[in-house]
């Protein structure tokens, strides 16, 4: 049931949207020109109007429907492409596709059926492109949408907060550092450069991370913009996550896995691509996120080691000052040792008596050499 409503919801807005962006065609200026073509335009966009109320309302519902999961088809594995020139090539490349293997077949087929008499193809062509833009319009809110999502799930106290912004900003610039020596890729170097903030940048999210580290700040801390410390704050979440269950490892590995778990969240992918979108070299877009996720790593994970062995210390209430030594431990569970002051066997008893009488006779003659000397 739930499933038919939704669809039928889907099908109700895609009528409704293609309602719209033939309104939108009709009133631009190139069809109120009052030439022979846009008087066919008019009168086509006057008849296709008059189907959305009547006998042919179902008709028009199933066609919106087909015209709007076309358009939605250019969105299919866009998120692959991490470049946003490179993206946006390929939803052009898609749009275009359709616009000239599809598209036309599609609207002739209503044009015949509802009896709209229309030669013009720039009509149609018009109320597709209107309807790829607003897609395009949504793929964006939706962006913005998840980074408030993001943003709003952040669970980490105000001082954690303060230590990643501080921690982030150490680590894009050893990166950075690190590419100028190294002589890589302008392209990495200057989206490295981009992630801190310039004059004139506001700023509203976990604002007073920023004003502390500013206060703290004695010349040599970098400041990141706000896009690159919610980045960060998705890397570490994920080293928070995992670094536990991989940090016993005795392979080698641990830095490997973790590395790897952190490429492949989909957050950190998600903000990668906002952060690098000017890379459009996929591999090199790839090296500068691994070196970064390796520095993390290196920063943080004895932090976080030695934050969670002291934690792990108070709460089993572990104490290695006042423990007994193994060895005496072992005695009492294995039931030797009876008494704090255990009976000495007649062995033990006998070395004592020859210690004793050893320790009289050194005294018996350090007494005679004190005689001897007077």
């Amino acid at each position: 049931m739930a499933e038919k409503m939704a669809s039928a919801s889907s099908i109700l807005e895609a009528k409704k949207k293609l309602k719209e962006a033939v309104l939108s065609a009709v009133k631009k200026d190139i069809f109120l020109a009052g030439t022979p073509r846009a008087n066919e335009v008019q009168s086509a966009g006057k008849t296709l109007l008059s189907h959305f109320s009547g006998v042919n309302e179902s008709l028009l519902e199933k066609f919106s429907q087909e015209l709007m999961d076309l358009l939605r088809s250019c969105f299919q594995d866009i998120n692959k492409y991490r470049s946003s020139s490179t993206k946006r090539g390929h939803l052009w490349a898609a749009f275009h596709k359709l616009s000239v293997e599809e598209f036309p077949r599609l609207w002739s087929n209503l044009f015949l059926l509802l009896q709209v008499n229309c030669r013009e193809p720039l009509f149609y062509q018009t109320v597709n492109l209107t309807l790829f833009e607003e897609l395009l319009k949504d793929d964006a809110a939706s962006k913005d949408k998840r980074i408030s999502t993001v943003r709003e799930d952040i669970q980490y106290t105000k001082e954690q907060l303060n230590i990643i912004r501080y921690v982030c900003g150490s680590v894009v610039r050893m990166v950075l550092k690190k590419y100028e020596k190294l002589k890589k890729p302008v392209s990495s170097c200057e989206c490295l450069r981009n992630m801190s903030v310039v004059d004139g940048d506001t700023s509203d999210f976990t604002s007073y991370t920023s004003e502390w580290l500013k206060k703290t700040n004695r010349g040599g801390l970098l400041l990141v913009n706000d896009q690159t410390f919610t980045f960060f704050v998705a890397i570490e979440r994920v080293t928070q996550t995992y670094l536990p269950k991989y940090c016993s490892n005795n392979d080698g590995n641990t830095k490997t896995i973790l590395i790897k778990m952190i490429t492949e969240d989909s957050d950190v992918q998600f903000f990668w691509t906002l952060i690098s979108q000017d890379i459009d070299d996929e591999d090199t877009a790839i090296d500068l996120l691994d070196c970064i996720a390796s520095m993390w790593i290196t920063v943080r994970g004895f932090s976080l080691a030695s934050t969670w062995l002291e934690k792990y210390k108070k709460d089993k209430k572990i104490n290695l000052a006042k423990k007994k030594a193994l060895r005496k431990e072992i005695k009492k569970n294995s039931g030797t040792e009876k008494t704090d002051a255990p009976a000495k066997n007649s062995t033990e008893e006998q070395d004592d008596e020859g210690n004793n009488e050893s320790s009289d006779s050194d005294e018996d003659f350090t007494d005679s050499d004190n005689t001897i000397d007077s």
